[in-house]
This record gives C-alpha cells, sequence and structure tokens, in this order.
C-alpha cells in the first residue's frame, strides 16, 4: 500500500474512532462548565494531553509487544474484538456517549473523558502494528486538528446539524467501526493462518 493511501486509510480509521461529530452533545455539557474564556486553553491543552497519552500508549505497546512476542496479527484480531464489541454496545445504548458528571469537569481533562476512549486507544494500536509510528502519528496528529476544530464550533454544528443529525451521523459512524472491526479480525486471522502455514510447510 502506498503512503498516500496508508494515511488515507488511517486517517479515516482514527476519524471512525473518535467520533467527534457524536461526541458534540457531550462537549457542549462539558463547555458549560467553564467560563467562555478558558474553552480555548482547555481545549488545547486536551490535545495536548490528548497527544501524550498517545505516545504513552504506543511506547508501552511496543514494550509488551516486544516482551511477550506479540504480532500485528494479534493487536488485528485483540483490537477488532474490542471494536466490535464498543460499536455494537454504541449501537444498542447511545446515550453511554453522552453520559457526563458534571463534577468531573474540574478534576478531569477533556483528553481523557472524550476524545481518547477504548476505540481510540485500540484503533491507535492496530494503526502503529499496521502501518508504523510516523504514518500513525501523523493521522493522529490530522485527527486532532480536526477535533479542535470541530469542538471549537461545536455549538454552532450542533444547531445547523440538530439532535436528529448528530444521533444519525453517529450511528453511521459507529456501524463503520462494527464493519472495521470484522475486516480486523478477518486480516488478523488470515495473517496468521499464512503464519502457520509458512512454518508447517515441508
Amino acid at each position: 500500500m502506498g503512503i498516500v493511501s496508508a494515511m488515507f486509510v488511517s486517517f479515516c480509521a482514527l476519524f471512525i474512532a473518535l467520533d467527534a461529530i457524536g461526541l458534540l452533545p457531550k462537549f457542549n455539557l462539558f463547555a458549560q462548565e467553564i467560563p467562555p474564556k478558558e474553552i480555548k486553553k482547555k481545549l488545547i491543552g486536551s490535545v495536548y494531553l490528548a497527544a501524550a497519552i498517545v505516545v504513552g500508549v504506543l511506547i508501552a505497546s511496543r514494550i509488551i509487544a516486544w516482551l511477550l512476542g506479540l504480532s500485528s496479527a494479534d493487536f488485528q484480531i485483540g483490537a477488532g474484538i474490542i471494536l466490535f464489541v464498543l460499536s455494537i454496545y454504541y449501537l444498542l445504548k447511545p446515550e453511554s456517549k453522552l453520559n457526563f458528571n458534571p463534577a468531573a469537569s474540574k478534576i478531569l481533562p477533556l483528553a481523557t473523558p472524550i476524545i481518547i476512549s477504548p476505540s481510540v486507544i485500540a484503533m491507535i494500536l492496530v494503526l502503529m502494528g499496521s502501518y508504523g509510528l510516523i504514518i500513525t502519528s501523523l493521522s493522529f496528529a490530522a485527527n486532532m486538528v480536526l477535533v479542535y476544530i470541530v469542538f471549537r464550533n461545536a455549538t454552532k454544528l450542533q444547531t445547523v446539524l440538530g439532535a436528529n443529525g448528530v444521533a444519525l451521523l453517529s450511528k453511521t459512524v459507529d456501524i463503520l467501526l462494527g464493519v472495521f472491526a470484522i475486516m480486523l479480525i478477518k486480516n488478523g486471522v488470515i495473517a496468521i493462518f499464512v503464519q502457520f502455514c509458512a512454518k508447517n510447510r515441508y
């Protein structure tokens, strides 16, 4: 796969996992708890913190993979199962994405409860194993720019799209997440089967 194609696929995969549009209502609830002048500062700080969390996850995953001898196929299957379960859960309980504790906004950073979700971490691990550090990092950075733009205009976007529009787009993303998860599991199983056949070929 060419660099451009790999960038496009990894960007779309992270865009699906992040689901910034579906999180607009949750972000607007978060924004109500802080002064308007501090929203931009909080958002920029949260994007930087999200990047730091991802870097930590990548380093830890590489160390664990080296210690346990895990392959990219192992990550594909494991992350694929997690993403598939999450997609089904989000489809059956869409309100789970919007759970919000106002008191937590004063303690927890925006990056942890909103931007960096289990689906994002799982997707990052898969992309790292499939496309490497550079493409994964560039795709994540591009998505963080998009997340910043979306959240900076959260009120306007939610007004334009309406509650039904946001819900429809979010459900579409959840379906795509499930489809992507199945593809990951399939590719992982095929890769392991090919490796098994290569090792046991007479």
